[in-house]
């Protein structure tokens, strides 16, 4: 009984941290000319919060809320909101009443030192 009650302590554990590690995305929006304009997402359940980053290395740290197939995040000027099952993203900017949509991709992030 101690073995299954450690066994199923321990995959508590585990699912907990694994859903603390934020999650790493680069979508890919088309630019008027037809060239990508790569967004990167990082997106922290955990902390209900999500960063993004331009390609000219700003970055805007959103509050943001989790559902089991969306997260949605917003400003004033902006909102985003990204599908969980297929990895797409809708973005509506406000100011200039455009909506566009872009395929993201998971991001694995490579062994570090710190």
């Amino acid at each position: 009984m101690k073995v299954v009650k450690l066994l199923a302590l321990s995959t508590v554990v585990l699912s907990s941290a694994a859903l603390a590690q934020p999650t790493y995305l680069e979508c890919d929006f088309k630019q008027s000319n037809g060239q990508p304009w790569v967004v990167q997402f990082s997106a922290n359940e955990s902390e209900g919060l999500v960063t993004a980053t331009m390609p000219s290395g700003s970055s805007t740290r959103y509050r943001a809320a989790f559902t089991p197939n969306e997260v949605r995040f917003s400003d004033r000027d902006i909102s985003y909101s990204i599908n969980r099952v297929d990895l797409t993203v809708v973005r509506v900017v406000s100011m200039l009443k455009r909506r566009d949509e872009a395929t993201c991709r998971i991001v694995e992030t490579p062994a570090r030192a710190f």
